[in-house]
């Protein structure tokens, strides 16, 4: 009996989360750009947080 109206509730909360969520193909490239730099710097031994080349 309330099975039901939870997993309508669920499932609405779910696809209002999920069309908020914007990604395109440039800004997932930026991400990846991003994570590469900050993996370069890992491996040249200083923190990407003190670079600045995360944000």
């Amino acid at each position: 009996m309330i099975y039901v109206p939870v997993l309508i509730v669920l499932y609405g909360l779910c696809v209002t989360f999920m069309s908020g969520y914007r990604i395109t193909r440039e800004s997932h490239a930026e991400s990846l750009r991003q994570l590469a730099a900050a993996a370069d710097l890992v491996n040249e031994g200083e923190p990407a947080s003190q670079t600045g080349k995360l944000s």
